[in-house]
């Protein structure tokens, strides 16, 4: 549905969505975009929000490294 660009754009569409979408709570949501992009939220009375933050630091991380791979067109089938 939503493809944000800015980084505005992504809080927003993250947080709140289309006002239908987002049940605060969960104890962990991961919202993928249908550009790619990727939000988190967390509801910190449940769990240890250090450990969420690392969760999505190496995600972060692992997208960084592997940002050409996603960035090359898809091969075409044989």
């Amino acid at each position: 549905e939503a493809e944000p660009e800015s980084l505005a754009e992504l809080g927003r569409a993250t947080l709140c969505g289309s006002g239908v979408n987002r049940w605060l709570d969960k104890s962990m949501h991961l919202v993928v975009f249908a550009n790619g992009r990727m939000g988190g939220l967390m509801e910190h009375s449940r769990g240890d929000g250090e450990a969420v933050t690392l969760l999505l630091e190496h995600v972060l991380q692992y997208e960084r490294r592997m940002a050409t791979t996603f960035d090359d067109p898809p091969a075409s089938p044989p």
